[in-house]
């Protein structure tokens, strides 16, 4: 009885963590007749697989945001956007207030156990947003990493983003599903870099 009783009490903190998760999205949801709206996509490549992706942001006020993919997780899994031969994820729109912002970290967990990876250090690749203009900032990709342990036995380990230009994609998307308006779209896709988490 004492079993069942700790597994569920797990298996509920593993619930309210993951819940809340879906929730920070603090610098988000901005409402006023000055918004302007962000674009970007996570997604995983074919054969990588991990619980959630996250990509962390900052204001130049110090605020904090997140957005998610949820690919593999127990207790809920985002609706992809896209899923092919080469990768599958999702196309996130969302409204901010004018301002300068940042991309600070980003980090995998894997799924269905408390083991994750994100950055040593924040970083910054910075954007800007813009009132009644729509920025777009590209697709944040992972890639699997595999490492060989004690007993020599291949396990995957950490992951590698790379950033990648699908605007076409995207802004479609958005454009189709009315989730931006008729206005002017910025891209500003980083260069192609990989980025490690370890």
């Amino acid at each position: 009885m004492k079993l069942i009783k700790f597994v569920l009490t797990m298996a509920l903190a593993s619930l309210i963590s993951a819940c809340s998760s879906l929730h920070e999205y603090d610098m988000f949801n901005y409402q006023s007749q000055d918004q302007g709206y962000l674009i970007l996509s996570i997604s995983a490549s074919d054969g990588t697989e991990y619980g959630a992706y996250s990509i962390d942001f900052q204001s130049e006020k110090g605020d904090f945001g997140r957005v998610n993919y949820f690919q593999n997780n127990i207790f809920y899994k985002s609706e992809r956007e896209f899923d092919d031969k080469d990768s599958n994820g999702v196309i996130k729109v969302e409204t901010m207030k004018p301002g300068r912002y940042e991309i600070v970290n980003w980090s995998v967990s894997k799924a269905n156990e408390d083991v994750s990876w994100s950055a040593r250090e924040n970083f910054s690749i910075p954007f800007e947003i813009k009132s009644n203009k729509v920025t777009y900032i590209g697709e944040y990709q992972a890639h699997k990493t595999e490492a060989t342990n004690l007993l020599g036995m291949t396990v995957q380990s950490f992951a590698v983003f790379t950033i990648n230009d699908e605007s076409e994609r995207d802004i479609n998307f958005a454009k189709n599903n009315n989730l931006i308006p008729t206005v002017s779209i910025i891209k500003n896709v980083p260069e192609k870099n990989a980025f490690y988490i370890k």
